[in-house]
């Protein structure tokens, strides 16, 4: 309406790109700052703004140089510093990242935000007592931030504080950072009064890999005589089924439909058993693939020199601190060429330029392409049969992804 009566104005231009980015709409939120710099071009919070719009673009060279003209036209901007922290962040330029956050707060000591950046730099960085009490200062100045109690949970797990951490882990899903399917008919479980309970219908969450890691918890609400229904990703069930999971795991559709008992997240779980190092509550493999399917690749890798090795280089991942977790491929390579071994891609999208490094002529395994496919493939009875494959590996070494969490759910040495 205000552009309506007065269609250059160049604030309330760079006011709609900040709605537009809260939005989530972020080509309109560039467009509208993108004409108000156009009107005004030494706006120094316009800059800050298109800056933040390109980093959540993954535009990270553009969203520099945009804060950096910020500071340039003011250069005593806490936020636009704490801005500047979060694109070195996201660089992996982390010492660049924990001087600009410093001197963010040098400027504004009492931002609860800039104390939360600061934690999630120095958690990075692995100094995990400096990001203890960063996001204690934080919470302190707001103490209901779902983000810093998140945060501050992951330290308390890292440094061995389970029961304060999974407490505060419960704050997952006001971060914004982690979704759940929601439920419509019944009510949360707190996890109290468990001969109460007659029926629970367990909510999977996050990845893949969180799915099997966590699903081991499942048997012991059984054991307490709990009549349990387990929601997960439709790719996993023919897994869930094999492994004595659940005999019948859900599809969103038909969790939505159920309407008695209560219901509770899967990542919950740990909290409500009071799961830690000295009350591990499942200590065996848990996870097992189709005997018939296990057998077929124990004879196609008969004739393969041993041990058989399976490796995963590369995570699912699109920020370049993650990708830090990655394994070099040039590794997995000069260990091919010393060692009387056969290695297997257990790779998702592996790319072939990429396999070539790896395979020398002598030792290339013929069975390449189709454990490809069937790792590439999203169909339940394909991830059985790659699970099946995992099986047959006497060690696999992988990057922090689904494929960690499988093969040592498996007993497969990780």
């Amino acid at each position: 309406k205000s552009l309506e009566l007065k269609p250059d104005n160049p604030d309330a231009l760079m006011n709609l790109g900040g709605i537009y980015k809260q939005l989530g709409n972020l080509d309109q939120a560039l467009a509208s700052t993108l004409k108000s710099l156009e009107l005004n071009p030494d706006n120094p919070t316009a800059h800050m703004n298109l800056g933040g719009i390109y980093k959540e673009l993954g535009n990270l060279d553009q969203a520099l140089a945009c804060t950096f003209k910020s500071l340039e036209l003011k250069p005593d901007n806490p936020t636009a510093h704490m801005n500047l922290g979060g694109i070195y962040k996201e660089l992996g330029q982390l010492d660049q990242a924990l001087a600009a956050t410093l001197k963010s707060l040098e400027l504004k000591p009492d931002n609860p935000d800039a104390h939360m950046n600061l934690g999630s730099i120095y958690q990075e960085l692995g100094n995990l007592d400096q990001a203890f009490a960063s996001y204690s200062s934080a919470l302190k100045l707001k103490p209901n931030c779902p983000k810093s109690n998140w945060n501050l949970s992951l330290t308390m797990l890292l440094t061995g504080d389970y029961k304060n951490g999974w407490e505060k882990y419960e704050y997952r899903f006001g971060s914004k950072q982690v979704s759940l399917f929601q439920v419509p008919y019944i009510k949360e479980w707190s996890g109290e009064n468990f001969e109460e309970i007659k029926q629970l219908l367990i909510v999977g969450e996050q990845g893949i890999g969180d799915m099997l890691h966590f699903m081991r918890y499942i048997k012991p609400l059984r054991s307490k005589g709990i009549s349990v229904k387990f929601h997960a990703q439709t790719k996993l069930h023919s897994l869930i089924k094999a492994s004595g999971i659940d005999a019948s795991p859900l599809n969103d559709k038909e969790a939505s439909q159920i309407t008695e008992g209560q219901w509770v997240a899967l990542l919950s779980i740990p909290r409500i058993l009071g799961v830690c190092p000295d009350n591990p509550i499942i200590t065996e493999p848990c996870i097992k693939g189709k005997d018939k399917l296990i057998e077929k690749w124990e004879s196609a890798f008969s004739d393969k020199k041993q041990p058989i090795i399976g490796i995963n280089w590369k995570g699912n991942r699109k920020d370049i601190i993650k990708n830090t977790r990655d394994i070099p491929i040039e590794h997995f390579a000069e260990m091919n060429n010393k060692n009387e071994a056969t290695f297997v891609s257990l790779q998702r999208s592996s790319q072939s330029s990429e396999l070539n490094e790896i395979w020398s002529t002598q030792n290339k395994l013929g069975l390449q392409d189709e454990i490809s496919k069937i790792a590439d493939s999203d169909d339940p009875e394909d991830f059985l049969e790659y699970a099946s494959i995992v099986a047959n590996c006497n060690l696999v070494i992988t990057t922090d992804t689904t494929v960690a969490h499988l093969a040592a759910g498996m007993g497969v040495p990780t």
